[in-house]
This record gives C-alpha cells, sequence and structure tokens, in this order.
C-alpha cells in the first residue's frame, strides 16, 4: 500500500509534467489591417514624392498645405469691401502703411507676400496693381484694356477669367480679403476695341482646370525624374559592358587567356555551363539560377563579339602580335627554367644518395664500436 506522502508527491510531479493550455493568438481585426495598410501606403507615398520631385507632396504648393487656410476656416476674418479710390492706395508704392492688392473680376487679393518683385513699383505687371484688370489678363492689351469690362468676350476666353480667378483664390501665399464696388457700366458704352500690341496668353495648360493643374506638374516632375533615373540606369548598365569587355580584353590580350571555340569539346561544355536550362519542375531557385546564367551567357557573348570586331582593327593586331610574341617568350623561358629544375633535382638526388651512404657507415662503424666488448683486465 502506497504512502500518503508518495501520492501526494506524485499528484504534485504529474501537476507540474502537465503543461498549461495555450493561449489562443487573437487574429488581428479588419480595421487593425486597414490601418496598417493605409499607414504603409501613407509612408511610401511620401517616401517616393520626396525622391522622385524633392517635396513632400508630389509638386503640389498650394494653399491647402499652408497652416493659415485652415486658421482662416476656423477663425474667418471680416471681408473687406473697398471702393476703386480706396484700392488704388494699394499698388506697392507704400507697403508699410497701404499692403499690395490686387482686384480681379471684383474680388481683392492680398498679394504683399511674394507679389512685390512682380506687381510692385518697376515690376513687369505693375500696371495691374491697385486697381481691376480682368481685361486685359485675358486680352493682353496691357495699355488700353486696364478695365473690369468683360463685355463682348468669347467663351473662350470666358473660360480664362474663370482660370485666373481660381488661380488667384487657391494661390499659396495670395489671400482672397473682400471685394471693390465698381460703378455700374453703361451698357450704350462702346465696348473697348482689340490693340496690336497684345502680348502673348497663357497656353493650353491654364485652360486646364484649377484642381487638376497641381497634378499636371506633379506627373511633369514625375516624368522629368523618371527620365533621370533612366538616363542613370543606362550610364550604369554603359559601364558595366565597358567594365566587362575591358576585363576580357585585358585576359584576352594580356594574360593571353584566349576562351574555347564552340566547335570544340571544351567550348560546348563551357556554353553548356554557362547557358541555363532548368525543367520547370526544378523549382524556383534552379529556374532563377537559370535565368542569371542565361543573362551572363549573353553578356559574355556580346563582350566577346566586341573583342573579336576589336581584333580586326590595326590596334587589335597589333595587341596580339605583342600578345603572341609575349607568350612565346614566356613559354621559352618556362622550358629553360624546368631543365634548370630537372638538373637541379638530379644532382640533389645523387647527392642525397651519397650522403645517405656515408651517414650509413659511419653509424655501422659507431654500432659495431658499441657492439665489441672491452678488453679484460691482465691478471
Amino acid at each position: 500500500m502506497a504512502s500518503p506522502t508518495r501520492s501526494a508527491s506524485a499528484a504534485v510531479s504529474s501537476r507540474r509534467k502537465t503543461a498549461p493550455p495555450a493561449a489562443k493568438q487573437r487574429k488581428p481585426s479588419a480595421f487593425a489591417q486597414l490601418a496598417k495598410w493605409i499607414l504603409l501606403a501613407l509612408v511610401t507615398n511620401v517616401a517616393l514624392s520626396r525622391a522622385l520631385t524633392q517635396s513632400w507632396t508630389w509638386g503640389y504648393d498650394g494653399k491647402w498645405i499652408k497652416p493659415r487656410t485652415y486658421r482662416e476656416l476656423v477663425r474667418p476674418s471680416a471681408p473687406v469691401v473697398l471702393s476703386e479710390a480706396q484700392l488704388a492706395l494699394h499698388d506697392g508704392t507704400r507697403p508699410d502703411r497701404y499692403p499690395l492688392y490686387l482686384a480681379f473680376d471684383g474680388d481683392v487679393y492680398d498679394i504683399s507676400d511674394g507679389g512685390m518683385r512682380n506687381y510692385g513699383p518697376g515690376g513687369a505687371y505693375y500696371q495691374f496693381a491697385g486697381k481691376d484688370a480682368a481685361r486685359a489678363f485675358v486680352t493682353g492689351c496691357f495699355k488700353t484694356h486696364l478695365t473690369h469690362d468683360l463685355r463682348g468676350l468669347t467663351q473662350d476666353q470666358l473660360a480664362i477669367v474663370s482660370n485666373w480667378k481660381n488661380f488667384y483664390r487657391n494661390h499659396a501665399k495670395y489671400r482672397h480679403i473682400g471685394t471693390v464696388v465698381h460703378p455700374p457700366i453703361d451698357p450704350s458704352s462702346p465696348i473697348p476695341p482689340p490693340c496690336n500690341d497684345a502680348k502673348a496668353q497663357p497656353g493650353i495648360y491654364f485652360l486646364v482646370p484649377y484642381y487638376v493643374q497641381p497634378f499636371v506638374g506633379s506627373v511633369a516632375a514625375l516624368v522629368t525624374s523618371l527620365l533621370y533615373v533612366t538616363a542613370f540606369a543606362l550610364v550604369l548598365v554603359g559601364a558595366l559592358v565597358v567594365a566587362l569587355v575591358g576585363e576580357k580584353a585585358y585576359r584576352r590580350f594580356w594574360l593571353g587567356q584566349v576562351p574555347p571555340s564552340p566547335s570544340t569539346d571544351a567550348g560546348t561544355a563551357q556554353a553548356n555551363r554557362r547557358v541555363g536550362d532548368a525543367a520547370p519542375d526544378e523549382g524556383p531557385d534552379a529556374l532563377r539560377r537559370a535565368r542569371r546564367f542565361t543573362r551572363e551567357a549573353r553578356m559574355d557573348a556580346v563582350a566577346e563579339r566586341v573583342i573579336e570586331s576589336f581584333e580586326q582593327t590595326s590596334i587589335g593586331r597589333e595587341l596580339v602580335r605583342r600578345r603572341n610574341k609575349r607568350n612565346a617568350a614566356s613559354s621559352s623561358s618556362r622550358r629553360h627554367l624546368g631543365q634548370e629544375r630537372g638538373r637541379d633535382q638530379v644532382g640533389g638526388e645523387a647527392y642525397e644518395l651519397s650522403d645517405i651512404g656515408t651517414s650509413r657507415s659511419v653509424s655501422a662503424r659507431t654500432t659495431a664500436r658499441r657492439r665489441t666488448p672491452p678488453p679484460l683486465p691482465a691478471r
């Protein structure tokens, strides 16, 4: 009968040996998976944008990435209403007191941030500062059409007006601050006549909707970056080809290592080793290795054709002649060195044999002296 102590210890040991049930691994929720992939997509997008367009937003520099835009949405400032006389004071001549303003089709924009160079005194578009000259923006008549009168414009010209308004309203630095009050236009007054010195207007790009224009610029920057990357890749491939041809030329003309001809057994074996040949059932590793060997074989073939074409030129024939002369000299020197080594080897063997014989005779005499007993003492 087992003792109570043994039964208790056995129960304790059995409890120790029994492993606790493994905790079930909780699968990540669909929301966590979606958040992970969205975060990965955002990081990849930002990294590609920075690498290809040197900006974090694919070249977009509009107002929607400016903190000021969102401050205006949260706490909008009161709109400004100006007369034409009040607007004329904001022409940039006194920027410390009157900020630089520009009006377009009744809307007033503060262009002090970044606009002083073009619209300030001495700028290329100074005639537009402090006034509403929407017609001149479309017709290009900067002398006679500095007015807000848009009568007589075609549908295409009105589309250009709309794009100009969107340009100023969505500019990264210019701010829409209010409106200008114009006196009513007399319908019976004549429409401003066309001018002969009209300046060239923006191309078809300006007819693209304003919300698409930043992406057009980003695509242009992306295409430019891809062209640079492609040019760099071509230069790298050219450098690799030059290095491969140079290495084979060094082996061919300096070291004298001529590859075996494909007609020989060695050349056939080498070709079979270089060209990858793998069955579809050998696995992906064998297929990748076969494709790599095939690419290497093609590059070697191109390099060999370049070397063979170079050998047909006068410089190539001179290099081949020097190579053959150098190989003949090196083979004769190796033959002479082999003969010298043979004679030294024969003499060394004779010397070693005579030395062995002498040492054997000396050791025999020493052994004989050791074995000869000493003479008995005289009685």
